[in-house]
């Protein structure tokens, strides 16, 4: 009875952690959904409204949720500093500091931290030129994701569920 609930508990809690990282997958192409939306509408309000960066920013945070909000505030109030930095070193360092744990990827956040070098040496119209690349791309990247994200996620369940099975095995 003993093995049988601690085989029944290794296999669950196994399967659980797959079940966990199923949902890692599925969180990091929704957080890359929220970055698209995000620098859409940063386009826009350069290319229609004519906003100036740091307006943007704040107006940008109050339609936002963490961890985003808190990004383009931590860019609007560093930008009022003006302590010698640059815009993209503004840029890098909230990317770093506020989306690490934003769900994003490796490769989105590098993305990203690339669209802010772009952004800062820049006139208006490559601002919204190099935005809409970067829409593009992550365009391009989401539709990769959503085809094989079903499958990746059952994968990752049935990872977990056979490793429990196996220690199972192998301990009785």
């Amino acid at each position: 009875m003993l093995k049988f609930l601690g085989s029944l508990f290794i296999v669950s809690s196994m399967t659980g952690i797959g079940i966990w990282k199923a949902e890692e997958v599925k969180h990091s192409y929704q957080a890359l959904g929220k970055i698209y939306h995000l620098i859409g509408m940063m386009k826009n309000e350069l290319s229609y409204a004519g906003s100036e960066f740091g307006e943007m920013f704040e107006c940008l945070s109050k339609k936002v949720d963490a961890p985003y909000r808190n990004w383009l505030l931590g860019m609007k109030i560093q930008m009022e500093r003006r302590d010698g930095k640059t815009f993209s070193e503004i840029w890098e360092d909230n990317v770093n500091g506020f989306l690490k744990e934003s769900g994003l990827g490796m490769e989105a956040l590098n993305h990203l931290k690339m669209l802010g070098r772009n952004l800062g040496g820049a006139d208006r119209q490559m601002q919204i030129w190099s935005m809409e690349r970067y829409l593009k791309q992550i365009g391009l990247q989401m539709d990769e994701m959503r085809k094989d994200i079903q499958m990746r996620m059952k994968v990752r369940i049935c990872l977990g569920a056979s490793a429990g099975i196996l220690i199972t095995i192998f301990l009785i």
